[in-house]
């Protein structure tokens, strides 16, 4: 087990999406409550080029490393996540709407939410990726309590990773049977997609998983709908590390286990409870929370058992407020002797989280206004209730506008009831939320139409605040982004004009061929290049300033191109075409380098003569 400081939550997290030394990334299956744009348009970069130290906000400055990530990886990682989960970004940018295939809201059967936190990835073998039996390929699983967002909170995560090999590993049923049962969840999940969830399920099914020599099992517990409940057995001794808790939990989880258990969580969690039902509380031995010296926030959920001379350790997404019924959840348990894998004594003391912690004290003063928490009820419910409406989109070239500006029209197949007191506002995310329009209509059962936009701004993404007209400072406006199903939508159009907009300079241009050409070196964007060994070198190369062009294998990679798979200079041809059509600034000729085109000139007049 991990424990995640929020101060470093970006450099422990992409942890798990490093390729090992002489694999390559293969693909990958997310499962999330929540999600946040900003940190996931990162996920590519450090899958593709883990670039070391680079820093986040130099990787995201990158357009062509931005650009390369994206379209190399988007069809390759299925992130599923709760419906209205989705955070909106902190400002607009259109690269956000090339991640909208990647994401699949998922609605578990009979209701409930969708809460675990998993990531199941698979490697290859830099050599070989098709090894027979699965030994080129190796499969890597982080269960985590922390959702794919930049909150800065402390939390916990397991990672195991192994081979694929021989019969099916019972202790992996349940996360198998929970990945198979994913598209059933999502029923708009495109059938290649279901197929890569499948594919990487059984993969899963047969993997044992290498762990370290304190732990001597390791076991995947999948709850929900159709699965099974949870609740940690009865222990001799029992840790509870829960931010979130409610009275009945505790009553039970307190009843069920002597001598009485030690609870962690957060300091306003334990003063509600300690407000509704304090008997709740008087039953654990200790109720623990982070000390005020960390200004930090728990997010953390294990659960650790002492029983039989064994400990086990259970860390995931469960809180304690219920046992994964009417939710789907994910605990991994991991099993060891409690010299070697510890104890309540060693997990709580100073040596362990006991540094952390101090005992909580009852809050002075008056009870919160409970009116206050019935407006969060109806602003809950009210986002919820517009999630779960049967949006759609309509997306259509302007005719008396030049044939340049595009638009778009949300609608709603029925009506959503909310409060007369709410008002609700909706922008798609690649516009400023200053042009937001009235939403009211649309849940109405009317529809709204978006100001025209350029082509590069069209996108899926739709974005929801919900408030209170009259305004309270103590209940903030709920915003979320919902990715709306659309017809006839002008992907591959929008895309190449967002690549066009990246592609600022000749350098960047020349970057960019690279990798429609399937040569692009993402150690360029440090100044660093490789020889025709594969050896890294520094040098001048693209990398390093001005076009580069006498410095890059463009010859040889387009001679590569043209005998072996024409249809990559075909991309380059459009692309040029694209620059030249909608050279709207004048600054093509720029971008193209002369000698890039008496090149070009030579192999566009061997395709048109090639029959």
């Amino acid at each position: 087990m991990t424990l995640l400081d929020p101060h470093r939550d970006r450099t422990l997290y992409t942890r798990a999406l490093t390729p090992p030394p002489g694999c390559r990334f293969d693909c990958a299956v997310a499962l999330t409550y929540s999600l946040n744009l900003d940190m996931l348009l990162a996920v590519p970069l450090h899958l593709l080029l883990h670039a070391g130290d680079r820093p986040d906000s130099e990787l995201l400055a990158d357009p062509v490393a931005l650009l390369y990530g994206l379209r190399q990886t988007t069809d390759r990682i299925t992130i599923f996540h709760q419906r209205g989960g989705i955070h909106p970004p902190r400002r607009s940018n259109i690269l956000y709407s090339m991640l909208e295939d990647s994401l699949h809201a998922a609605a578990p059967r009979g209701g409930g939410i969708f809460h675990p936190k998993v990531w199941v990835l698979r490697f290859v073998s830099a050599d070989d990726g098709n090894a027979d039996g699965g030994a080129g390929r190796l499969v890597r699983l982080a269960v985590m309590s922390r959702n794919l967002t930049g909150d800065h909170s402390w939390d916990v995560s397991v990672m195991a990773q192994g081979h694929p090999r021989g019969d099916a590993v019972p202790e992996n049923a349940e996360l198998v049977a929970l990945l198979r049962a994913l598209p059933g969840m999502s029923p708009a999940l495109p059938e290649a997609r279901a197929a890569q969830v499948a594919e990487l399920a059984s993969d899963v099914e047969r993997t044992v998983w290498e762990l370290p020599g304190h732990v001597d099992e390791f076991r995947l517990h999948a709850i929900g709908p159709g699965l099974k409940e949870w609740r940690p057995p009865r222990s001799r001794r029992l840790v509870v590390m829960s931010p979130f808790c409610t009275p009945n939990a505790l009553f039970e989880m307190a009843h069920e286990n002597d001598p009485p258990p030690t609870l962690v969580s957060r300091s306003e969690e334990l003063a509600r409870i300690h407000r509704q039902a304090p008997a709740a509380l008087e039953r654990f031995e200790r109720c623990l929370v982070l000390s005020e010296l960390l200004d930090d926030s728990l997010h953390a959920k294990a659960y650790l058992c002492e029983m039989a001379g064994r400990t086990r350790l259970f860390v995931g997404s469960i809180n304690a407020t219920h046992h994964g019924s009417g939710g789907v959840e994910v605990m991994a348990e991991l099993v060891g002797r409690p010299e070697a894998l510890g104890t309540a004594e060693t997990f709580l003391g100073d040596d362990g989280l006991g540094a952390l912690l101090e005992d909580f004290v009852p809050p002075d003063g008056p009870d919160p206004d409970p009116a206050l928490d019935r407006k969060k009820r109806i602003l809950e419910d009210a986002c919820g209730a517009v999630a779960a409406a049967d949006l759609g989109l309509i997306c259509y070239r302007g005719d008396g506008d030049g044939g340049d500006r595009w638009h778009l029209r949300l609608r709603s197949a029925n009506s959503v009831d909310l409060s007369s007191d709410l008002e609700v506002g909706v922008w798609p995310i690649t516009l400023p939320r200053k042009r937001a329009a009235d939403g009211r209509p649309l849940l109405n059962g009317g529809d709204i139409d978006f100001a025209p936009m350029d082509i590069a701004r069209v996108t899926r993404f739709v974005a929801f605040r919900v408030a209170f007209r009259k305004k309270d400072p103590e209940v903030a406006p709920a915003v979320f982004v919902l990715c709306v199903p659309v017809d006839e939508f002008p992907v591959r159009e929008r895309n190449e004009e967002i690549a066009r907009r990246m592609v600022r300079n000749q350098r960047g241009f020349l970057r960019y061929i690279l990798f429609l050409l399937g040569a692009f070196d993402p150690y360029a964007t440090t100044g660093v290049s490789r020889d025709s060994s594969g050896t890294i070198n520094g040098g001048s190369g693209a990398g390093a300033g001005g076009s580069g062009f006498s410095s890059l294998p463009l010859l040889e990679e387009m001679t590569r191109a043209y005998c072996r798979d024409p249809a990559r200079l075909d991309t380059v041809r459009r692309l040029i075409q694209h620059l030249r059509e909608s050279d709207l600034e004048g600054d093509a000729d720029g971008i193209i380098p002369d000698e890039f085109m008496q090149l070009w000139a030579t192999f566009e007049a061997a395709l048109e003569a090639d029959p």
